[in-house]
């Protein structure tokens, strides 16, 4: 009777009851439902933050090309300015001036002489250039073979 006891005190070899260091791999790898609407959950709270991550660094990569893109921008306005400034100031001296009036009123100053020469051209005339026919399309020409009247 003492075995009997003995057996039915004994708690039961049964791995839920074992610590879960003892129980078997597959039992300790089972996941109730309520641990995997954590796991679930937390998933997508890491997926929806590396996502907004991602898109601020792309955002920011954005807006570091177009700040570059400005900063060009206006680096060739500042060369244009200066080079607008350098050539105002040209015209504004008084050896263009001169050069400007001979070559525009045809003025001469005192003691000058001015030779002209017939038939020659002025240096600055520029002449047009007629421009060429375009070729007819091959439908066109295939058109008038068949349908243009015969000599």
């Amino acid at each position: 009777m003492n075995i009997l006891k003995f057996l039915k005190k004994r708690p039961k070899r049964d791995q839920e009851q074992m610590p879960l260091e003892r129980q078997p791999w597959w039992k300790r790898a089972q996941l109730r439902s309520f641990d995997i609407f954590n796991l679930i959950l937390v998933a997508l709270v890491v997926i929806y933050i590396l996502y907004s991550v991602v898109v601020n660094i792309y955002k920011n990569y954005q807006t570091k090309i177009e700040i570059d893109q400005a900063r060009e921008e206006i680096v060739n306005l500042q060369l244009e300015r200066e080079k607008l400034k350098s050539l105002l100031a040209y015209y504004e001296t008084e050896s263009y001036q001169e050069i400007e009036l001979r070559r525009r009123l045809l003025l001469k100053k005192p003691g000058e002489t001015v030779v002209a020469l017939k038939g020659a051209e002025p240096l600055n005339v520029e002449t047009e250039i007629e421009e060429e026919e375009a070729p007819e399309s091959p439908l066109l020409e295939w058109y008038d073979y068949y349908f243009s009247p015969r000599n």
